[in-house]
């Protein structure tokens, strides 16, 4: 076991611990679902005993209310619709809430822990990806980065570039790069995420965001154009045909049928039709949806001009008849009804609060995970590293949000 001290050789032994621990997400575990990992595992195995530590769970009580009230509603009503609690988007949910008290207990509250947690994570995700590529992911390094790597590297680097003198700036820059990679290969999105993310750390964290005096408040106006300047002009150099052709066509594709959003994410169209009708107490399952609010979001969609709904419709049933929300939290919302969702959105609160409050080490990935989960969370459905990376992220965010900086040297295993 691992104790308290100063010098630099115990300390690079903490962090080989902290970064094996998100490793080991590499490693399945024979006869348990792959969306609960081997990381929850052993964070609950050496967080046993040391839960009562002081400051390990400040800035978590939130959080961690949220998900057990999320978690209290999604079991009740799908039970009551005689639906099993026991589906996928039921079980990640209960890995994120209890990974989140897990990684605060085994990290004793500091962020820099939970930083290299996150980091050996990101690079098992890399090297299981990359190695055995499979569904979507494979055929191309296009769509291994789209589909698989992107999230994981841009980690990765902002992790590495936290040993800059300049991280902020480092961060940003290298974020805006990574945006440009990933615009390029037809990630859109990523790249959005990346460079607003990149313009907060550029313009926010080297500007004295928040601080008192008429030039800080005249820097802190102008970071908040930098800020916004990123999400108005990239869809036009997008569809400029700066980015290439094939990303170019795509996006006009999109543009010319309607409300880009709805054309670039259709789903949210036919889940505002199914959420509406049972908003309080959802459907048990998605299997229970009828199919006249799938047929009530794809005429949405005509009405407001958007091109191709009957293309849309049928991949709105990617397995069989169920339809698929391709959105973590409607598809909770769903099942589970408004409470069942009540975590993520707690999430994401907590997560843009640390964004912008977090003035420590790894500033750069405490505000792009902000961002991609708080994107992930509404467009993008459940994964299997979701279940692993969201429980992670929770811990980052509640300690992040405190304006208090999480040192490695407290951190221990023992």
């Amino acid at each position: 076991m691992l104790s308290v001290a100063t010098d630099s050789g115990p300390k690079t032994n903490r962090m080989v611990l902290f970064f094996a621990l998100g490793a080991s997400s590499a490693i399945p575990i024979p006869m348990v679902p792959d969306v609960v990992g081997l990381p929850l595992f052993l964070a609950i195995f050496f967080g046993v005993g040391r839960w009562r530590r002081k400051g390990s769970l400040r800035g978590a009580k939130w959080l961690f209310l949220s998900g057990v009230v999320s978690g209290l509603a999604y079991v009740f009503f799908t039970y009551a619709d005689g639906e099993s609690p026991f589906q996928r988007a039921g079980v990640i949910l209960a890995a994120n809430v209890v990974g989140l008290i897990a990684y605060l207990i085994v990290a004793e509250g500091s962020l820099d822990a939970v930083a290299f947690i996150i980091a050996g994570h990101a690079l098992a995700w890399v090297l299981h990806s990359a190695m055995a590529p499979v569904g979507d992911a494979a055929g191309s390094f296009g769509n291994l980065w789209k589909y698989a790597i992107a999230v994981p590297v841009t980690i990765l680097v902002l992790f590495v570039a936290n040993s800059s003198e300049r991280r902020s700036l480092v961060s940003g820059v290298l974020l805006f790069v990574i945006g440009i990679v990933s615009i390029f290969l037809n990630f859109r999105s990523h790249g959005l995420v990346c460079a607003v993310a990149g313009a907060i750390l550029i313009a926010v964290h080297n500007q004295g965001f928040g601080q008192s005096g008429r030039r800080s408040r005249v820097r802190s106006s102008i970071a908040l154009v930098l800020v916004l300047l990123p999400v108005l002009a990239l869809p036009a150099l997008i569809e400029s045909g700066i980015f290439g052709a094939t990303v170019q066509e795509k996006a006009l594709s999109q543009s010319d049928g309607g409300p880009v959003l709805l054309a670039g994410r259709t789903e949210p169209a036919m889940s505002y039709f199914i959420i509406s009708a049972r908003p309080l107490t959802g459907w048990g399952s998605v299997a229970n949806v009828p199919e006249s609010l799938v047929l009530e979001g794809r005429d949405f969609l005509q009405s407001v001009g958007v091109d191709n709904t009957e293309a849309i419709y049928r991949l709105w049933h990617r397995s069989g008849y169920e339809v698929t929300l391709h959105s973590m939290l409607a598809q909770l919302w769903v099942e589970g009804g408004l409470l069942a969702g009540i975590f993520l959105v707690v999430l994401i609160g907590a997560g843009m609060v640390a964004a912008f409050r977090w003035k420590g080490p790894f500033g750069g990935m405490v505000v792009y995970l902000a961002l991609q989960i708080a994107w992930d969370t509404l467009f993008s459905p459940h994964t299997a590293y979701t279940a692993t990376l969201w429980g992670m992220a929770a811990a980052l965010f509640a300690i992040g949000s405190r304006r208090n900086r999480g040192s490695l040297s407290e951190a221990r295993f023992g």
